[in-house]
């Protein structure tokens, strides 16, 4: 039996080397496109420092940390997303992270444009 299942045997762990890779594949694919989607949130409705706040408040940090990344004080972060509030129609981080979902996930993302400008048009 061995010589009958031996190339079949090889052929399946084949596949599966072969699917692996094409997820690994997608999965570096995929984490690009969010990467350059975070990067241009709100690039056309925010300032620069607006948008490294949001990408900051995105990635977790706390307005303390922010401020330390960005080598000012917390208070000017407060400001910041005080603003970045307003400008967006939102009042909390949960809404920002929702909004940024919903944008990612509701047009078609082409390039190195801001989803959120789409998003908004629509």
């Amino acid at each position: 039996m061995y010589p009958f299942l031996r190339p079949l045997i090889a052929k399946h762990w084949q596949d599966i080397e072969t699917s692996i890779k094409e997820q690994e594949l997608e999965m570096r694919r995929l984490h690009t496109q969010v990467q350059s989607i975070l990067n241009n949130f709100g690039s056309s409705v925010l300032t620069g420092r607006e948008q490294e706040i949001v990408r900051s408040m995105l990635q977790g940090h706390s307005a303390k940390s922010t401020a330390e990344v960005l080598g000012i004080s917390a208070g000017t972060v407060n400001v910041h997303r005080s603003n970045i509030y307003e400008k967006l129609d939102i009042s909390s981080n949960s809404e920002l992270f929702s909004l940024f979902i919903d944008a990612m996930t509701s047009v078609e993302v082409s390039g190195n444009q801001d989803v959120l400008k789409n998003y908004l048009s629509h």
